[in-house]
């Protein structure tokens, strides 16, 4: 056997070890167990897809507004844990007193205090239709006792109280939306606020749609220190008119009330890949309301639709592999693959709405055409070896 037979004996084992392998790799994909490890990198390249693709906005959301009691609110306060219930009191009615649309309490009423009357009251008497938030029974840190702690209280203040709907993955990155766990609140909390609104109905669960903001720090709502709202008597003219404009941009809004300190109800979100930090909880809830009031959905492909782009891109890569086997620098190669699946990727998520399972294709589109090109060179280095083996190129 001469040299060049023996380099070509050498190549048709190696094509023949690497569609071994690629055999290996598709039937991988039936094991749930690596199926898992493959798919691991997808939620990854989809929070970078929704970063850079996700709606915008060129000014603040106009619809939603965000009212915040932090530190400084709660300067005078001997506690900040549960916040205050006067305080929130007061909140609510000067939030009230500016004629919102609705009003969504971005608490949760698991312990009782000695200002909880105080509450009620501000709630029984606002004239705003008012959804506060609730702890279902998915959380086992809480005990059957502080569970019905938060049913006597909501029942008490005569408004619709809503599951809290943020479901956080096997990552801790929230992306979806919780199902409801509990009878006694069969509706989530952003669900109830944008009905308020608009009709609307919420598939559980179903990927929030986020939306992007003008700046880097990709925020596009409105955010208020709910001191600011207060208009006491025996302020200055100055600060008493601060207060009556910062009013004045809550007439006929949402507006979502909750507290901001630091290290609670903070959440990684896809955003957080940009961002570098997480995300208070009541803005989750409000992208939530924001795509619920514009009707804005993605939609994600089922199980047996994905097993058929899989299949799809598996032959068309099969197909074109075999078909170009001869090329050493081709369309097929796995950076260019990669470039266009990308481009396909982002086109049809923007303008479809459509959520591609972009690792699943590309791993498909990988296989196939690898697959394709090698067999193809055993199959004719086996040819012309039985055949005419002067003929090998």
């Amino acid at each position: 056997m001469s040299d060049r037979e023996g380099l070509r004996s050498r190549l048709s084992k190696l094509s023949l070890a690497i569609c071994f392998a690629c055999a290996v790799a598709l039937i991988a994909l039936f094991y749930p167990t690596l199926r898992v490890k493959i798919l691991k990198i997808e939620p990854w390249t989809a929070d970078w897809r929704t970063v850079l693709l996700s709606d915008r906005v060129s000014i603040s959301y106009p619809g939603i507004v965000v009212v915040i009691i932090n530190n400084k609110t709660l300067e005078g306060y001997p506690y900040t844990s549960p916040t205050p219930r006067d305080l929130i009191a007061k909140v609510v009615r000067s939030v009230d007193a500016a004629h919102p649309a609705v009003i969504g309490l971005d608490f949760y009423f698991a312990k009782p205090t000695d200002k909880d009357n105080d509450l009620i009251g501000a709630l029984r008497m606002a004239k705003a239709p008012i959804v506060v938030g609730a702890i279902d029974r998915r959380y086992p840190q809480f005990t059957p006792a502080e569970f019905d702690f938060q049913k006597q209280f909501l029942a008490a203040t005569g408004r619709c109280a809503g599951y809290n709907e943020l479901l956080h993955e096997k990552d801790d990155v929230v992306r979806y939306t919780a199902a409801p766990a509990d009878p006694d609140y069969p509706e989530s909390f952003a669900l109830l606020v944008a009905k308020s609104v608009k009709p609307s109905d919420l598939p559980s669960p179903t990927r929030i749609a986020w939306l992007l903001g003008p700046d880097t720090d990709l925020d596009p709502f409105a955010t208020i220190s709910a001191e600011t709202l207060f208009q006491d008597t025996g302020m200055d003219a100055a600060t008493l008119g601060r207060a009556q404009e910062q009013a004045q941009r809550l007439n006929g809004k949402v507006v979502l009330i909750s507290g901001e300190y630091p290290y609670l109800d903070r959440h990684r979100t896809p955003l957080s890949l940009w961002t570098g930090s997480n995300m208070l909880g009541v803005k989750i809830h409000a992208n939530i309301v924001a795509q619920l009031v514009d009707g804005r959905r993605y939609f994600a492909l089922s199980v047996v639709q994905q097993e058929i782009l899989f299949a799809t891109l598996s032959v068309l890569g099969f197909v074109l592999g075999w078909y170009f086997w001869r090329r050493r620098v081709d369309f097929l190669s796995l950076g260019v693959a990669t470039v266009g699946l990308v481009v396909i990727d982002a086109i049809i998520f923007k303008s479809a709405r459509i959520v591609l399972p972009f690792t699943l294709a590309l791993w498909g589109w990988f296989i196939g055409a690898t697959l394709g090109h090698h067999l193809h060179a055993v199959w004719a280095a086996s040819k012309v070896r039985y055949t005419r083996p002067h003929d090998i190129d």
